[in-house]
Protein backbone atom coordinates (compact mmCIF):
# COMPACT_ATOMS: atom_id res chain seq x y z
CA UNK A 1 0.00 0.00 0.00
CA UNK A 2 2.79 2.42 0.91
CA UNK A 3 4.59 1.75 -2.39
CA UNK A 4 1.42 2.52 -4.34
CA UNK A 5 1.05 5.87 -2.58
CA UNK A 6 4.69 6.71 -3.23
CA UNK A 7 4.34 5.81 -6.90
CA UNK A 8 1.23 8.00 -7.21
CA UNK A 9 3.12 10.88 -5.58
CA UNK A 10 6.09 10.41 -7.93
CA UNK A 11 3.82 10.45 -10.98
CA UNK A 12 2.03 13.56 -9.70
CA UNK A 13 5.36 15.32 -9.10
CA UNK A 14 6.64 14.45 -12.59
CA UNK A 15 3.51 15.21 -14.57
CA UNK A 16 1.45 17.77 -12.64
CA UNK A 17 -2.33 17.82 -12.89
CA UNK A 18 -5.04 19.43 -14.99
CA UNK A 19 -8.28 20.81 -13.57
CA UNK A 20 -11.27 21.17 -15.88
CA UNK A 21 -13.32 24.36 -15.54
CA UNK A 22 -16.20 25.96 -17.43
CA UNK A 23 -15.31 29.16 -19.27
CA UNK A 24 -12.54 30.54 -21.47
CA UNK A 25 -9.10 31.55 -20.29
CA UNK A 26 -9.29 35.30 -20.83
CA UNK A 27 -6.13 36.57 -19.18
CA UNK A 28 -2.66 36.52 -20.63
CA UNK A 29 -1.95 35.68 -24.23
CA UNK A 30 -1.79 32.78 -26.65
CA UNK A 31 1.63 31.15 -26.38
CA UNK A 32 1.48 29.53 -29.82
CA UNK A 33 -0.91 29.62 -32.75
CA UNK A 34 -4.14 27.71 -32.03
CA UNK A 35 -3.88 24.01 -32.90
CA UNK A 36 -6.42 21.36 -33.89
CA UNK A 37 -6.18 18.58 -31.28
CA UNK A 38 -8.23 16.44 -28.92
CA UNK A 39 -8.27 17.53 -25.28
CA UNK A 40 -5.97 14.65 -24.31
CA UNK A 41 -3.48 15.61 -27.02
CA UNK A 42 -3.69 19.22 -25.83
CA UNK A 43 -2.69 18.19 -22.30
CA UNK A 44 0.52 16.64 -23.62
CA UNK A 45 1.15 19.65 -25.87
CA UNK A 46 0.59 22.19 -23.07
CA UNK A 47 3.10 20.34 -20.91
CA UNK A 48 5.72 20.83 -23.63
CA UNK A 49 5.11 24.60 -24.11
CA UNK A 50 7.18 26.79 -21.76
CA UNK A 51 4.92 28.97 -19.59
CA UNK A 52 1.69 27.13 -20.51
CA UNK A 53 -0.78 27.38 -17.64
CA UNK A 54 -3.74 25.90 -19.47
CA UNK A 55 -5.79 25.72 -22.63
CA UNK A 56 -9.32 26.49 -23.77
CA UNK A 57 -11.62 25.40 -26.55
CA UNK A 58 -15.13 26.28 -27.58
CA UNK A 59 -17.69 23.51 -27.40
CA UNK A 60 -21.09 22.79 -28.82
CA UNK A 61 -24.13 23.83 -26.75
CA UNK A 62 -25.07 20.15 -26.24
CA UNK A 63 -21.61 19.26 -24.87
CA UNK A 64 -21.86 17.60 -21.47
CA UNK A 65 -19.37 19.29 -19.13
CA UNK A 66 -18.86 16.09 -17.11
CA UNK A 67 -17.34 14.38 -20.16
CA UNK A 68 -13.52 14.56 -20.05
CA UNK A 69 -13.47 15.83 -23.61
CA UNK A 70 -15.98 16.52 -26.40
CA UNK A 71 -16.99 13.48 -28.41
CA UNK A 72 -18.88 13.00 -31.66
CA UNK A 73 -22.09 10.95 -31.97
CA UNK A 74 -20.02 7.74 -32.19
CA UNK A 75 -18.23 8.49 -28.92
CA UNK A 76 -14.92 9.35 -30.60
CA UNK A 77 -12.97 12.28 -29.10
CA UNK A 78 -13.41 15.36 -31.27
CA UNK A 79 -10.59 17.44 -32.66
CA UNK A 80 -11.16 21.06 -31.63
CA UNK A 81 -9.29 24.34 -31.94
CA UNK A 82 -7.13 24.67 -28.82
CA UNK A 83 -5.78 27.97 -27.45
CA UNK A 84 -2.74 27.56 -25.18
CA UNK A 85 -2.50 30.38 -22.65
CA UNK A 86 -0.12 31.76 -20.03
CA UNK A 87 -2.92 32.60 -17.57
CA UNK A 88 -5.50 30.86 -15.39
CA UNK A 89 -8.04 33.72 -15.40
CA UNK A 90 -11.31 32.15 -16.61
CA UNK A 91 -14.60 33.83 -17.53
CA UNK A 92 -17.74 33.29 -19.56
CA UNK A 93 -19.57 30.29 -20.97
CA UNK A 94 -19.35 28.28 -24.16
CA UNK A 95 -15.77 27.19 -23.55
CA UNK A 96 -14.08 24.48 -21.58
CA UNK A 97 -10.66 25.12 -20.07
CA UNK A 98 -8.08 22.85 -18.54
CA UNK A 99 -5.80 24.59 -16.03
CA UNK A 100 -2.34 23.13 -15.41
CA UNK A 101 -0.76 22.87 -11.96
CA UNK A 102 2.93 21.92 -11.98
CA UNK A 103 3.95 18.76 -10.16
CA UNK A 104 5.70 20.41 -7.22
CA UNK A 105 2.72 22.64 -6.42
CA UNK A 106 0.25 19.76 -6.88
CA UNK A 107 2.30 17.42 -4.68
CA UNK A 108 2.61 19.98 -1.88
CA UNK A 109 -1.17 20.57 -1.97
CA UNK A 110 -1.82 16.82 -1.84
CA UNK A 111 0.57 16.31 1.07
CA UNK A 112 -0.95 19.28 2.95
CA UNK A 113 -4.46 17.89 2.43
CA UNK A 114 -3.42 14.39 3.54
CA UNK A 115 -1.68 15.79 6.62
CA UNK A 116 -4.74 17.83 7.60
CA UNK A 117 -7.04 14.85 7.12
CA UNK A 118 -4.84 12.70 9.31
CA UNK A 119 -3.72 15.09 12.04
CA UNK A 120 -6.02 18.11 12.13
CA UNK A 121 -9.25 16.81 13.57
CA UNK A 122 -10.46 20.06 15.07
CA UNK A 123 -14.03 18.87 15.44
CA UNK A 124 -13.10 16.33 18.12
CA UNK A 125 -13.29 17.66 21.68
CA UNK A 126 -10.11 17.63 23.71
CA UNK A 127 -9.94 14.84 26.24
CA UNK A 128 -10.21 15.95 29.84
CA UNK A 129 -7.95 14.34 32.43
CA UNK A 130 -9.64 11.96 34.93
Amino acid sequence: EYEKKELARDILFLSGIYTKVEGCIVGGKDLVEPEMLTAEEAKRRCYSIPGCKGFSFQHEPHHCFSDPEPKNADGVPMIVQIHFRDSVEVSGLGCTSWLYTDGETALLALMRRQHEEKFCKWSEPLATPP
